[in-house]
This record gives structure tokens, C-alpha cells and sequence, in this order.
């Protein structure tokens, strides 16, 4: 039974979210939200806005001869898309060589047949590297960190052999006042975004008193099973020995492809999933996936100025590519 004195203690605790909440939301209120109807117009309007004209002018100025390769340039981004694409299916020769064997036929993305193999045979992947302070240097510091990471499994000896193709996002997280949230739709996000917070604390890479955050990870395909991530993998994906809320067994996110879908459309999707220009929060702390949250100018300047520092010549060092066994 629950003492009085318990309740009371939880109570207070309740009170004290909603306080830190409500000042938090105060701040954001007093500050200026992006404006404009897309994407690109707002990161301009946010760059030139926190005095990063230089960078507004290199996307504005953007040309065949002198591409920005900014996420948010409507000419780089479809490149950036097609590049992590390419990738994606420079990874599926051995799988080509399978379905060849099998059936006879050559591989051919618009064929029935090699559209249902692959849709079976491939999964989409995520995994979750940290949370950083917006700070260049430190996301350039769990990008190799992750690399690390895979450099080791590759160490090992397994009878498991596989492939993982695609690409690193940052992903602007307001992650004090999703964690001061008290609605029940926001339960399973905080539970997981504490989690990666305490660990990336541990790491150096982020500091409680800011607001915003940036969440490093990454999506791609692998042609591995979830039995084959489990064993080959183990619990490099855990983080304090822990595997993440709502994740696999593998400390990843595993999804099979959508079968009611030809695989060509599916590789589109997902080939693009990591690549989303965005300028509203999608970890939102209202409390829905709804993208109501707009970011504050500064943010979103912050947010395109870290991914022009971050990510290498033609996106090289946002680029995840790892053969196993």
C-alpha cells in the first residue's frame, strides 16, 4: 500500500516537471520561431537571421560548379539522397548473385520475382549513437566513436556474414522539455531519451543545462536476419550495459520491408528516411508525432551549420557502409 508520505513525495515531484516545464516553454516563447512555407526558405531566413549569411549565401548561391551540399538545398539533397541510394545497392551484389543462382533469371529492380526476394531478404535498420550539445567537434567525436565500434565487430570472427548500407542523421531534440512532459502519449520517449541522455552525459558529449540536443544516429538496410545482429552484434548497442527501451534484442531497431510495396519503392524510402531537412521537432513534447513544434531560428541555424561542418565531401563522413564475416 502507498504511504501518505509517498504520495505526497510523488505529487511534489509532479509539481516540480510541470514547473521546469512551463519556464522552459516561457523561454521558447520570448524567442523567434522560423518562418516561410518550406524547408529551404526557413533555413535561409534562420541563417541569415543568426548572422550565418556566409552559409545562407553558399546554399542560396548553390551551382553545378559550386554545390553547397547542404541537406537543405533543393538541389544537394535529392544528390545527398541518390548518393546513400547508390550505396545501398553497391551492397546488394552478393544478394544479386543469390537470386540469380535461384532462380535463373538476372537481377532486375522492376522484376516481380527479384522485388518480392528482396523485399523478404533485407531489413531496415537503426541504431542510436548519443546525444551531443551542439557542437560540431562533438558529434565529429560519435561519429568515430560509432565507427569504432563496427571496426571491432568486424574483428571478430563469425559465420554469420553480412552487410549494412546507409547514412548518419542529426536530429534536433528538445530533450528538457520532452523529459518534463506529463502527458502519457510522450511516456515511451522519455523512458528511452533518458536513457540515451544519462549515457551520453557519462560520454562528455552533452550537458543538462541546455535545451536543445542533437541525436546522432542512423538508418540504413542490412541483409542480415535478427537472429544475425543478436549474435554478431551482442550488446555493443547497449549503452550502460543496458539495451535501450522499444529497441531489438540486437540494441537496434529492426523492421522488415513492406511486402505490400514493390522493393524499388521501399529502397526510395528509405535511402531518403535519413535525409529529412527538417525544421519542425518530430520528438515532440506536446505530446504527438504531429510536427506542430516549429524550431526556434537559432536552432535551425545551428542544425544546418553543424551538418555543413559534419559532413565531408560529398556527405563522405555521414556515409555508413560495414561488411561482416
Amino acid at each position: 500500500m502507498v504511504s501518505q508520505f509517498e504520495k505526497m513525495k510523488a505529487q511534489r515531484g509532479e509539481i516540480s516537471k510541470k514547473l521546469v516545464g512551463t519556464m522552459a516553454r516561457a523561454a521558447r516563447n520570448s524567442s523567434p520561431i522560423v518562418e516561410g512555407y518550406h524547408a529551404n526558405p526557413r533555413a535561409l531566413d534562420a541563417l541569415v537571421s543568426t548572422e550565418c549569411s556566409d552559409l545562407a549565401k553558399k546554399i542560396q548561391d548553390c551551382s553545378h560548379g559550386a554545390r553547397c551540399q547542404s541537406p537543405y538545398c533543393r538541389r544537394c539533397r535529392p544528390m545527398f539522397v541518390n548518393t546513400v541510394r547508390n550505396q545501398m545497392l553497391k551492397n546488394l551484389k552478393s544478394d544479386d548473385a543469390v537470386f540469380e543462382a535461384q532462380t535463373g533469371k538476372t537481377a532486375n529492380i522492376e522484376d516481380t520475382n527479384y522485388s518480392n526476394f528482396m523485399n523478404n531478404k533485407l531489413v531496415h535498420v537503426s541504431g542510436y549513437v548519443g546525444l551531443f550539445s551542439i557542437n560540431a567537434g562533438l558529434v565529429k567525436s560519435g561519429i568515430k566513436c560509432d565507427r569504432h565500434r563496427w571496426k571491432k565487430i568486424k574483428e571478430r570472427k563469425t559465420n554469420r556474414p553480412f552487410w549494412i548500407a546507409g547514412n548518419y542523421e542529426l536530429e534536433l531534440v528538445n530533450f528538457k522539455l520532452l523529459l518534463h512532459t506529463t502527458n502519457e502519449d510522450n511516456a515511451k520517449k522519455q523512458k528511452q531519451i533518458r536513457q540515451i541522455y544519462d549515457y551520453s552525459k557519462q560520454q562528455g558529449w552533452i550537458v543538462w543545462h541546455e535545451d536543445a540536443a542533437l541525436l546522432l544516429h542512423w538508418h540504413g538496410i542490412s541483409n542480415a536476419s535478427k537472429d544475425t545482429l543478436t549474435e554478431v552484434i551482442g550488446s555493443d548497442y547497449y549503452m550502460d550495459g543496458t539495451k535501450l527501451y522499444n529497441m531489438h534484442e540486437s540494441g537496434l531497431f529492426v523492421q522488415k520491408f513492406h511486402l505490400d510495396k514493390p522493393f524499388k519503392k521501399n529502397l526510395d524510402k528509405i535511402s531518403s528516411y535519413g535525409i529529412k531537412n527538417a525544421t519542425r521537432y518530430k520528438h515532440s513534447f506536446i505530446g504527438s508525432d504531429a510536427g506542430d513544434e516549429l524550431m526556434l531560428k537559432q536552432e535551425l541555424s545551428d542544425l544546418v551549420s553543424t551538418y555543413d561542418e559534419v559532413q565531408g565531401r560529398n556527405w563522405r563522413s555521414l556515409m555508413l557502409s560495414h561488411t561482416i564475416g
